[in-house]
């Protein structure tokens, strides 16, 4: 009676409009013994003979359960015919006609009302990744020391996501942006393994991040299930900076004016002058180098044959020998040999001739470049 009312459930289910639970209630009913059934059998009847079961209507049985009427047809087999004659000269032939076996409905299957739950899209949530950035250490001579150091920040991008299924999941699709969620080409210190977010803390471009400073950035991916379910997540990514030893470098200017009266020697010679270079970084920056430097001299007052000279000092500093100004060529500059700042200053000699008034005067600069080492 189970499976006979089971196949009455599927019949009963195939129909438009009737839910899961409708069809599992009729089973129910049907193997409590709370149904009917109905037009079980074709007849028909002659005077001459048995009527052929060709000519008479096939039967379509149903069954009254729950309310509803129900065809069950599509389950049963073997259609047979009985005849028999009434008693009497003029007895009528009878035939009736009728199904004498069951089978399983058309597409029916044992687990109709436990249909397996539909596959669901995987859930997930946004990832927030930290990372410090490696201090880099120097030798003596300022040359990385620990410069391949391995020191990776190692996230699962799969870390906010699960699968109500079991699913396998996996990763693809990646699309990375600054702080302002501009698009960025992906960050050379940034790789995808295996699913996985790879920081390389130690990475040399992240040495400008300075101590206390944040990088922010994130990437964009997709999760698939493998089963037609594609999500988005995005991972979060700040990157701490650390106080790095590198370097750097930076220009400086530094002037004197001369006037013809502060020779008080006589003869117009101001010698043994000192122009030391100073360093705007003086006070975190260490290890100052001059890379380049250029000594101007720029005349004021002179008239007539009035000149005045600048010249090297105790050293050879100049390239291209002393300064000669008058009142045509009023400045002029002169590029320092390499190693001249060595000692950190430029010394130089200033002659004024030609009968020269004590208020004309001489301005004596040096510009240069520099680079230097310091903590960030």
């Amino acid at each position: 009676m189970k499976a006979l009312a089971d196949y009455v459930g599927f019949i009963y289910s195939k129909q438009p409009g009737v839910s899961l639970d409708a069809a599992k209630a009729v089973v129910d009913a049907i193997s409590s013994g709370n149904f009917q059934l109905a037009d079980l059998q074709g007849s028909a009847q002659s005077k001459t003979g048995a009527v052929l079961g060709s000519a008479i209507k096939d039967p379509d049985p149903t069954v009254l359960v729950n309310g509803v009427s129900i065809s069950i047809k599509d389950m049963l087999g073997g259609l047979d015919t009985e005849t028999w004659k009434d008693s009497g000269k003029n007895g009528q032939y009878h035939t009736r006609e009728f199904y004498t076996s069951t089978h399983a409905p058309e597409d029916y299957h044992a687990d109709w009302a436990n249909p397996p739950k539909p596959n669901e899209a995987p859930t997930v949530s946004e990832i927030h990744v930290t990372a410090t950035e490696t201090q880099s250490t120097y030798d003596a001579g300022h040359v990385l020391s620990n410069g391949t150091v391995e020191d990776h920040k190692v996230v699962n991008l799969l870390e906010g996501a699960s699968d109500p299924d079991g699913d396998t999941l996996t990763t693809g699709s990646y699309h990375f942006f600054d702080k302002d969620h501009i698009e960025i080409t992906q960050p050379s210190y940034i790789s995808i393994v295996d699913g996985n977010l790879v920081i390389d803390q130690n990475h040399r471009d992240l040495d400008g991040l300075k101590a206390g400073d944040h990088l922010g950035l994130s990437v964009t991916y997709d999760i698939n299930d493998g089963n037609g379910h594609t999500v988005s997540n995005t991972a979060y990514i700040d990157i701490e900076g650390t106080a790095d030893i590198y370097q750097a470098s930076g220009t400086g200017h530094v002037e004197q004016t001369y006037l013809r009266s502060d020779s008080t020697a006589g003869g117009g010679n101001l010698n043994g002058n000192v122009l030391t270079p100073t360093f705007a970084e003086q006070q975190d920056g260490f290890d100052f180098t001059i890379t380049s430097a250029k000594l101007t001299a720029t005349e004021s007052g002179l008239t007539g044959n009035e000149k005045v000279t600048v010249s090297d000092g105790n050293t050879v500093e100049f390239v291209g020998g002393a300064v000669n100004l008058d009142e045509t060529a009023t400045t002029e500059s002169r590029t320092l040999l390499d190693g001249a700042l060595n000692d950190n200053k430029v010394d130089y000699n200033i002659g004024f001739n030609g009968q020269t008034e004590p208020t004309d005067g001489v301005k004596v600069a040096l510009d240069y470049n520099y680079d230097y080492w310091h903590w960030a």
